[in-house]
Order: structure tokens, then sequence, then C-alpha cells
């Protein structure tokens, strides 16, 4: 009996010995002997390795080994996704037009739906086309046409069609002359006040009657039945500094069949030098306009959202959500309408703005009848220039009681996070992972980004 437990005991030791598993943790440690050559063993939290120092074999300094629920804390859990029951129809989010201001978008006018029914179309396939005139006293130079060739046209054309996401694809023509109109350019008195808009106490310029004694001149050269819009273009000059989007009149104008109720008129000095943006995409900004937008932030403040082509200077040239699902570029299904009544925390997965597809846009948090706290997310795109520390999600909040120039719109998270922009300080406001903001009774949270979107927690603050 004595004898088969030796040779038992001996077996035990001589398989240890040739897998290279220590019968002992106490001597496995850096520096201690070991008999097996890359033969590993585990002790004290580490691994350690027989290697060869000078004639010896001898355990390495070993290597940590992670436990399981290190690993664990190390993985970014994503966020599950609150059911479509916490959330009520989003025409709820619509917000309407206050019945104290007029229904239009323009000065007076307010950011509520709907769009004024007058607004030009913003779906489909529509033309515009440029009108080149000059007068006696400001003749027009031999190349009136590049600037728009070259720039103002083909950027309306393709911003159009990548902020509606092909839902609006616009097509602009040129006159192929240049109409001489009789009367002298000061006769319209458009000129503008150094800060900006009509001169004090001067004469109310005549943009409605300009554009229409230019489409009556080139009546005869253009089926005007062709064209969604009119652009009456200058050349530059002195006399004719004011210019942009104008109703005409309250005579609707007719050509070959089409009333006309808006238009826009332009000299060459409101779209050049090509190397500042906010002149190029005047244009572009003047047809957002026609189709029923208004200027979204307070004016001449030090600090402007820098978002949305509706504000002449905007860091970044694609349009806000709102406006976007006002236009119908942004569909019903792809706004989640959150109630005032909503208690508990609501986990929103949003794709960015510039994502073509139909996956959900934008949170809208109604406040009251007249007011909502709006979320997005902004990302690099054609036609915004931003790093990965500039994207981010963005809260804003719209108020349909005011007006053009109050401050509709303000940007209401980071709104620390500032930049420079042509000279001008705009707030980019956009969170990042962690990041969170409070507004109006609610705490907006961004918990999660990847490829798809960003997952945005949102609950009643304490």
């Amino acid at each position: 009996m004595q004898v088969r437990k030796y040779l038992l005991a001996v077996i035990t030791i001589s398989l240890l010995i040739t897998t290279g598993i220590s019968t002992s943790s106490a001597a496995v440690k850096a520096g201690a002997a070991c008999s097996k050559l890359n033969s590993t063993a585990s002790a004290s939290g580490k691994k350690f390795t027989c290697v060869k120092s000078g004639k010896k074999m001898v355990w390495n300094a070993g290597t940590s080994i992670a436990s399981k629920s290190t690993s664990n804390t190390s993985v970014d859990q994503i966020p599950k996704v609150s059911l479509a029951s916490s959330y009520v129809p989003s025409s709820e989010c619509q917000l309407k037009k206050p019945i104290n201001l007029p229904m239009d978008d323009g000065p007076f006018g307010s950011m509520g739906f709907p769009r004024e029914a007058s607004s030009m179309k913003s779906l489909g396939e529509q033309k515009g086309v440029v009108i080149f005139v000059d007068f006696p006293d400001v003749v027009a130079p031999s190349d009136l046409k590049s600037a728009w060739e070259k720039s103002s046209i083909p950027l309306a054309e393709s911003l159009f069609s990548f902020s509606s996401h092909g839902k609006f694809k616009l097509k602009v023509d040129l006159s192929k002359k240049v109409y001489r109109i009789q009367k002298n350019s000061e006769y319209y008195a458009l000129r503008e006040a150094p800060s900006g808009g009509p001169i004090p106490g001067a004469p109310a310029p005549k943009l409605d009657e300009v554009i229409a004694d230019a489409m009556v001149l080139a009546d005869s050269d253009i089926d005007f039945s062709k064209y969604l819009f009119v652009t009456v273009a200058t050349p530059a000059s002195s006399n004719l500094t004011i210019g942009g989007a104008s109703g005409l009149g309250p005579n609707p104008k007719q050509f070959d069949g089409v009333t006309y109720t808006k238009g826009i008129f332009q000299s060459l000095d409101s779209l050049t030098p090509l190397d500042k943006p906010y002149k190029t995409l005047n244009f572009t900004h003047d047809i957002g306009h026609l189709l029923g937008l208004m200027h979204p932030y307070v004016d001449r403040s030090p600090t402007h959202g820098a978002w949305d082509i509706m504000w002449n200077f905007a860091y970044q040239n694609d349009f806000l959500g709102w406006n976007k699902w006002k236009l119908e570029w942004i569909e019903m299904e792809q706004v989640s309408c959150i109630s005032p009544t909503q208690e508990g925390e609501v986990i929103s997965l949003l794709s960015p703005i510039g994502d073509p597809s139909n996956k959900p846009k934008m949170v809208v948090i109604k406040l009251n009848s007249t007011k909502a706290l709006v979320i997005e997310v902004r990302r690099k795109t054609p036609f915004e220039k931003l790093s990965t520390a500039q994207e981010g999600v963005i809260v804003y909040t719209v108020d349909t009681t005011k007006g053009q120039g109050d401050g509709p719109v303000e940007i209401v998270s980071n709104p620390t996070k500032i930049i420079e922009s042509q000279n001008f300080s705009v707030v980019l406001g956009t969170m990042r992972k962690g990041d969170s903001t409070i507004s109006n009774g609610y705490e907006i949270k961004l918990l999660h980004s990847n490829a798809t979107g960003d997952y945005v927690s949102i609950k009643k603050s304490a």
C-alpha cells in the first residue's frame, strides 16, 4: 500500500513538471527558478514565463491578468431606445402661428406652421431665371455673368439638392442679354444705410418696381411660364447697395399666365468677392426667403447661432431641422414629439441632419402652444466643414411669438462653445458624449455616439 502511494505521488509530480504547471504558486515569482523553458504559470494576478537567464532558467517579470470585472466595465454600452409609445403624434409639435401675428414668414411673421400660402414650392424639380439689367447712369461691365455662373448658381443648385435630400431640385437659367432700364438707378432709391436696411428718412426702396420693370423688358424673350421665380441682377454701384427678396406689391404681376408675388433683386457686389462665403451664398439665402423662411437670430447680436443659411453670416450652410421640417424635407415620421405632460426619461437615437436616410432626425419637446425645444445632430458634410470636436448634438428653442430679427431661434446647448467665423463670433453649441444642458425645465444629455447617430436622454430636470 505504501509503495502504491509513493508511485502515484511520483507520477503526479512528473506530470506537473512535464506540463509546465507549478505545484506551488508561492514558488512562482520573478527570478525564482523554474524547470522547463517557455512553460507558464499564474500567481498573484500575473502570468509568468520560464526563460533562460545565463545558465539558469527563471520566471520572468510576468504580465498582469485583467479580471473579468475590469474588462466588462470598459465596454461602452449602447443605450436602450424608448418605445414609440413614449411620444405623441409629431403634428402636435408643429407650433401654429399666433393669431395676433401675420401668417407670413417675413419681418412681422412667425416661425410657426404652416408656411405662407404664397411661398414658393419646396418640392420637385423647379426652375428660376436671372434677368440682367443696367441703367442709363449705371452701365453694365463687359462681364456681368461669371460670378453667377462660377459661384452663386452652382452653389444654390447643389446646396438645395443636398439639404432637401433630393426632394427640391433647382435649375437656374440666365438671360442671354443685358436689358437697359429706362429710368436712372437713383429713381428706385436702392441705397442701403451703413448699418444695413433702408436709409432713415430717405424714400422707400422700390425693389418691387425695378423687378417688375425688368420683367416687362424681358417678356418678349423669356417664357416666364417655365420659371418658379425671377431674380433681377445689376452691376455693382453705390446706387445699388440694397437688395434681397421682395414682395411685388399689392397687385399680383402676371407674365405668361404665371402670377408672381415675390422676386429677388441683387447687384453684383452682393455676390462678390468670391472668397467671401457670406457674399457668394446671398443668392441661396434669398431663395430661402422665397420659400418662406425668415432670419432666425437676434439682429446685431454679438453672438449668433452658427447654424442655418438664413443668417447671412452663418458658420454652417445647411438649414436647421425646424426649417427643413417646414419645407417638408424632413417628414413627419422623422420627428419625435414629446408632450409637456411626459414623465420619466426618454432615450432617442437621432441620425445627423445631413444624412439622406429616412431615419429619425429630430426630437421636439413642446413647452406650450408657442414654444418648443428642438434637438438634432450636426456632423461633417460637404456643406458643413466640421472637425470631430465640433460635431455633436445641438439644442435650440423655437418661439413663434418672436418675429424676424427678434430671435425666434436661440441655441441653448453649450452657449459658451463659441467660434470665430468670417470676423463674427458665433455659438456652435454642440454637445459631445457626456455633455448635458438644462433648459426650460428639461435636462438633455448625449449618452453615446456611433456611426449610426447619437443617443440622447431627455427628462424633466429636478
